[in-house]
């Protein structure tokens, strides 16, 4: 009876612990995104979403330290509902897809309706930080925020002043705006819509792919005086790469990929890292549709030299590296204590060029195992790109493994 009391006992004062362990730093609830927004609704209060990976290390830094802070733990669970959602899995997939997040941590912000009001980048000190949570308290009561605007959206306004403002707001935030486009290309008179004056607009805000707008924009782009081309074209490349083709081959759209990349060449020049990029992305569509022909020019461009660079260069590179990465630590100006995952991050820049050139040539050595015929010669050159990244990243069971297929 004693020790079945004490349990009794013993378990209160761990819930009792537990709950006031909670009253420091964020209090994230627990449930699905359905069950958020409903609480936010009942109790008319913002939402702050933290959306994180589980191998952000920056996601990790800000968990370890400012969420556990007093003083913001007090802002943020008096003023919003708060919320972490993992990118990569569930829901969070979608969702963080929907938000347009691509970078860890993104904090965003929306109202008690689940509409977005303010999207930050980055980890931060708990000063900023508490500053992000003032800047997206006051969005809430502005007319204009994009919830409002939303809102609106849904209840029917197509008028073309409200249609250009909607816009507007949502490429600020970098949200797809497709949607209103397709409506404000509506609404546009069609003597209008092939005026400098539109295809400036178009090429400025357009964030999103699935609408005509783009079609109508792409097919006027050659006769835009250079001026606007050259203010709309980094803009639209990353439209048309970032949000379009790098999607449509992971995904397999390859009719979406093929129409994309045409319009890709319209921009031309491009720079050396926009080409580098796009020969990645015509790697990965060869390999998908089986192009041989498409592909070796595509692969030997990538691998470019990299076979003729001395592996004591290379180590020399790595250690190069190393030391610049390690040397604000060293001198006192980071702490290593203080920086979560250090020790695995530490084994990995070890060799970081080493994995950067064994990386080129594994799935340089991979898109030629996958496509080309066991009787064509350049099956042998992948298989000397293998061994090669084996012998740069030696005990990686992928290159072995696919050294073996290649000597089949």
């Amino acid at each position: 009876m004693h020790l079945r009391l004490f349990s009794v006992l013993l378990l209160n004062l761990i819930t009792v612990v537990t709950a006031a362990q909670q009253t420091t730093g964020i209090r994230f609830m627990q449930g699905n995104w359905q069950e958020l927004v409903a609480l936010a609704e009942k109790e008319q209060r913002p939402i702050f979403v933290d959306v994180y990976t589980d191998w952000c290390g920056p996601c990790k830094l800000m968990d370890a330290t400012v969420f556990k802070e007093k003083v913001v733990g007090d802002k943020y669970n008096k003023a919003f509902v708060c919320y972490k959602l993992n990118a990569e899995k569930g829901e969070g997939r979608e969702l963080a897809r929907q938000f347009n997040v691509k970078a860890y941590p993104t904090f965003l912000f929306l109202n008690s309706s689940g509409f977005l009001l303010h999207k930050v980048v980055g980890e931060k000190a708990s000063a900023p930080f508490l500053a992000i949570a003032d800047e997206a308290l006051g969005k809430v009561a502005d007319k204009d925020q994009l919830g409002n605007l939303e809102a609106t959206f849904k209840n029917g306004n197509r008028q073309l002043s409200f249609l250009r403002k909607f816009i507007a707001a949502k490429a600020a935030l970098d949200m797809d705006n497709s949607d209103a486009f397709t409506e404000l290309v509506k609404a546009w008179p069609a003597d209008s819509l092939r005026t400098d004056e539109a295809l400036l607009f178009i090429g400025r805000y357009l964030k999103g792919l699935q609408t005509p707008a783009l079609q109508i924009l792409m097919r006027n782009y050659n006769s835009l005086n250079q001026d606007i081309r050259a203010q709309i074209k980094p803009r639209l490349y990353n439209q048309l790469v970032d949000r379009g083709l790098d999607f449509a081959v992971s995904a397999k759209r390859l009719p979406e990929y093929e129409q994309l990349r045409e319009y890709v060449r319209q921009l031309e020049p491009l720079n050396d890292a926009q080409h580098a990029h796009l020969n990645m992305l015509t790697i990965a569509y060869a390999t998908i549709t089986k192009n041989d022909s498409l592909l070796k020019p595509a692969v030997y461009k990538r691998v470019g030299t990299t076979m003729e660079i001395p592996v004591a260069d290379i180590k020399k590179e790595d250690k190069r590296r190393y030391d610049e990465i390690m040397a604000p630590f060293l001198r006192g100006e980071k702490d290593s204590t203080k920086t979560p995952g250090f020790e695995e991050e530490r084994e990995y820049i070890v060799n970081i060029y080493s994995r950067d050139l064994a990386g080129r040539l594994y799935e340089a050595a991979s898109s030629f195992a996958q496509v080309l015929p066991a009787a064509d010669p350049a099956r042998k050159e992948a298989l000397q790109w293998a061994e090669r990244a084996r012998l740069l990243m030696p005990g990686i069971n992928g290159i072995q493994a696919l050294i073996e297929q290649l000597k089949k």
